[in-house]
């Protein structure tokens, strides 16, 4: 039996490895399958890392997945359980749509913070074109024509101008102060 593992890297790559091979004579049970696995996620330590358990349709296989299903649960190795007893549906396309839209403004948050996080001593001059970049996408997230993400831009533009409001002034200064920034 080969055992792979799927992971997503930090750059959100998806990568494939082969975990390891295991033997498992005949006459094969789900029970010494489930061992098998059970055992090789445990001596890589990744026991309680488990989102997904993929099989073929070999008839026993339903009793590998139900036999490690248990033991997670059991456990309390399994992030995601069983079901979601309160799930009933599946997302709408309108729900798919609202989460590309707050996806886009959300990745100009994600890259200011990279560069402001990412430097070691970020100044009021690195500081204002990044909060500049997020105040243009919440003022355009103001006269977007899609309601869903009119109604969110408003709640995050009354406390980013709550916060930034005061001292974007003096950021302002500072910026036109640094001889870095200006034009020959």
């Amino acid at each position: 039996m080969v055992i792979t593992g799927h992971f997503i890297d930090y750059k959100w790559r998806l990568h494939k490895r082969v975990l390891n091979f295991v033997h498992v004579p005949p006459p094969r049970t789900g029970l010494d399958i489930a061992d098998g696995i059970y055992n090789c996620l445990k001596d890589w330590g990744i026991e309680d890392k488990i989102f997904s358990i993929s099989v073929d349709n070999a008839s026993y296989n339903d009793r590998v997945v139900e036999t490690l299903k248990r033991n997670f649960t059991l456990l309390r190795k399994l992030p995601c359980k069983d079901y979601e007893p309160k799930f009933q549906h599946l997302p709408s396309e309108e729900d798919w749509d609202n989460v590309t839209s707050v996806c886009e403004i959300l990745k100009v948050f994600k890259m200011c913070t990279n560069v402001i996080s990412g430097s070691y001593y970020p100044t009021a001059n690195l500081y204002l074109i990044e909060v500049y970049k997020v105040k243009q996408v919440l003022d355009n997230g103001t006269n977007s024509e899609d309601q869903f993400v009119r109604d969110m831009v408003k709640v995050m533009k009354v406390k980013f101008d709550k916060y930034w409001g005061e001292c974007h002034l003096l950021m302002a200064i500072t910026s036109v102060l640094d001889p870095r920034l200006k034009n020959g």
